[in-house]
C-alpha cells in the first residue's frame, strides 16, 4: 500500500510550535530588514565564500534544478531563522518550495512562512521523523 503524498504536513495533522528569535537574532533580523546590502555582499552567498548551510541550500537548488531561488536577504534570514543548522535550512527550503514554488524567496516570503519564528526543536524533530523521512509530503525527498 503506497502512502498518499500531501502538499503539507499540516494536511496530515502536523501541528507545529514555533520558537521566537533570540534577542541577537531579532537584532540581526532588524538590521537586515532596514539596511541595503553593501556592494559585493551578494557574492558572499555564492560559491566558496558562502556559509556552509547556504552552500547546502545553493547546491540543492542548482543540482536538483529546483523551481525556486533565494535573494540575498532571503538567504540571510534563512541563516538567522535556522541558526545555521544544515538540517533546518533544508527544512526551510522544503517549506518555501511548498508555499512559493517557482518564485524567488525574499525577506517577506521568509516572514510569511515563519511569522512566529522557526520550529521548536520538538516540532522540528516531529516534522523530520514523522513526515519527511516517511516521504509523506511533497518535496520531502530533499531531506
Amino acid at each position: 500500500m503506497k502512502t498518499e503524498i500531501k502538499e503539507t504536513a499540516k494536511e496530515l495533522g502536523f501541528v507545529p510550535k514555533y520558537e521566537p528569535l533570540t534577542p541577537e537574532g531579532t537584532e540581526q533580523f532588524m538590521k537586515i530588514l532596514l539596511s541595503e546590502p553593501k556592494e559585493g555582499a551578494e557574492e558572499s552567498m555564492i560559491g566558496d565564500e558562502a556559509p556552509f548551510p547556504i552552500k547546502i541550500l545553493n547546491s540543492r537548488i542548482e543540482a536538483l534544478e529546483l523551481p525556486i531561488s533565494f535573494d540575498f536577504k532571503g538567504k540571510l534570514l534563512a541563516l538567522i531563522y535556522t541558526d545555521g543548522n544544515p538540517g533546518k535550512i533544508v527544512t526551510l527550503l522544503i517549506d518555501c518550495l511548498t508555499k512559493f514554488e517557482g518564485q524567488t524567496i525574499d525577506q517577506d516570503k521568509i516572514v510569511d512562512v515563519y511569522p512566529y519564528g522557526f520550529y521548536t526543536e520538538d516540532s522540528f524533530m516531529d516534522l523530520i521523523d514523522n513526515y519527511f523521512k516517511k516521504r509523506k509530503v511533497k518535496w520531502s525527498e530533499l531531506y
